[in-house]
């Protein structure tokens, strides 16, 4: 009998410990999913895609989400306006062909009037040997738009492509007010 008792009170202690243990999972995983929540409730959540405009000082506007502007820096802003103007799309590793095009956007684009640290940036852009520069852009494009609207919207606005393939923002370039 004492066993069965002493039984008991192990498996009810042992019980006891994994009740806690769930309890804080519980509470751990109701409070991630709250803030989950919550960042969703606050991104605002449209249902068409908007209209962008690039503004006369390269701002980057989505005018049918009352004006909502998405900021960037200047290497991704250029990087962004490159794939905007190029609607067929283009392969990463073929950018070096572009690197005056680039370095066009990005001495308008950037606020900085040293035209060899521009040109040395866009250099380490293009480069098909260290990707590195011109992935960390292109990913900070896409967090901008995810940062401001949500993924079914932003991914219109985004560069995507397969590994290999050309990449390309898949906006309806009627959808492009030019201002610049």
């Amino acid at each position: 009998m004492k066993e069965i008792q002493r039984a008991c009170y192990q498996v009810s202690g042992e019980f006891e410990v994994y009740r806690d243990f769930m309890k804080s999972r519980v509470d751990s995983i109701s409070e991630e999913l709250l803030q989950f929540f919550t960042d969703y409730m606050q991104k605002p959540q449209f249902s068409c895609i908007s209209r962008l405009e690039i503004d006369e000082n390269y701002k980057i506007i989505l005018l049918d989400y009352n004006r909502l502007e998405i900021p960037m820096s200047a290497l991704p802003k250029t990087l962004f306006i490159f794939f905007l103007r190029h609607t067929e799309g283009v392969y990463l590793h073929d950018l070096e062909n572009y690197a005056d095009e680039l370095s066009e956007i990005y001495l308008n684009v950037s606020p900085y009037s040293d035209t060899e640290k521009l040109r040395s940036s866009i250099t380490q852009v293009v480069r098909v040997d260290n990707p590195d520069v011109r992935n960390t852009n292109i990913s900070r494009i896409k967090e901008a738009f995810l940062s401001k609207i949500g993924d079914e919207q932003a991914k219109n606005y985004y560069i995507t492509g397969e590994r290999g393939d050309k990449k390309r923002i898949h906006l309806d370039r009627n959808l492009w007010i030019r201002k610049k």
